[in-house]
């Protein structure tokens, strides 16, 4: 059954053939992502491609989604899109009469050009988003004017919080593993061993949670 559900995910995240969505803007959820109502009243949700923006949680999230609100709500745009991901939206390029949204987002300093996805861009739009990143923090617009962090950081550590393990523990590059009632941690790292002897000492000894795995 896991096999199937992530081989459906990675299905769903294939690029698909392209298109041109032309509608009006009906939600704005976040800096990076918008609800499009087409003439057959059809609702596309649309990923802002090459782009992300904060978490609505975050420093500037709200201040992204309300500049993101200003350039497209209940405006009529043209999604260039050729992917869709796992979560369903059509990924790709919004345009307000023929502006390009998705590098305004980070030139005004509301959005990160998201390099981790800069393969599937062209070579224009990859050269275009990477000026306009680097033109906000020089003028330290928007989120720039601080030490943001980035959201695929608020985000992995959001899960490393879900596990119950402090981000220090999983950021060093650890495993643990459950095993009965103890845990293992498995690592690479040479000074690992007398720690992780004492971490199975402690669980022996009746103690539920060893050092260093709490939030605090």
């Amino acid at each position: 059954m896991r096999a199937i559900l992530v081989l459906a995910f990675a299905f769903l995240a294939l690029p698909s053939q392209a298109e041109l969505i032309s509608g009006r803007v009906v939600h704005v959820a976040d800096g990076d992502t918008v609800t499009v109502l087409d003439a057959n009243k059809v609702q596309h949700k649309v990923r802002l491609a090459g782009i992300d923006a904060p978490e609505k949680s975050q420093a500037y999230g709200e201040r992204s989604r309300e500049s993101l609100a200003e350039l497209v709500a209940n405006r009529t745009v043209i999604v260039d899109t050729d992917k869709q991901d796992r979560y369903g939206r059509r990924v790709g390029k919004v345009l307000v009469n023929g502006k390009d949204v998705n590098v305004e987002q980070i030139r005004r300093g509301l959005a990160w050009f998201y390099r981790h996805y800069e393969q599937e861009l062209s070579d224009a739009n990859r050269q275009s988003y990477d000026r306009a990143e680097g033109e906000a923090r020089d003028y330290r617009r928007g989120l720039w004017a601080d030490r943001p962090v980035p959201p695929w950081e608020f985000r992995a550590g959001g899960r490393r919080r879900k596990t119950g393990f402090g981000s220090t523990e999983l950021s060093a590059g650890m495993c643990w593993r459950l095993l009965g009632k103890g845990l293992r941690r498995e690592s690479h790292h040479p000074n690992m061993l007398v720690r992780t002897q004492w971490i199975q000492g402690t669980m022996a000894s009746g103690n539920s949670t060893p050092s260093g795995l709490t939030d605090g």
